[in-house]
């Protein structure tokens, strides 16, 4: 999934807090990664830096700062199935 495609859908309510100093996180992305031909997502707090990898696969990148700050671990869409 693109940056642009996943990034702007993304709500504030969906990423927790930056643990380190409470600050709500940025989602940032380019839309072209020149290994890959994809874009790519990552979160990154703007106080203290804390930031993800890079990756082509946004939801996976949200999921990934939730539970590494303690947020919800996995981001529901509309149309996703309720399990």
């Amino acid at each position: 999934m693109r940056h642009s495609d996943y990034g702007d859908s993304l709500e504030p309510s969906d990423l927790a807090p930056c643990r380190a100093c409470g600050c709500a996180p940025e989602v940032r992305g380019d839309d072209t990664d020149l290994r890959s031909g994809f874009g790519v997502t990552w979160i990154k707090c703007p106080k203290c830096g804390i930031s993800t990898k890079h990756s082509t696969n946004g939801q996976g990148v949200a999921n990934d700062w939730n539970r590494v700050m303690g947020g919800p671990t996995t981001i529901k869409r509309d149309g996703d199935d309720a399990r």
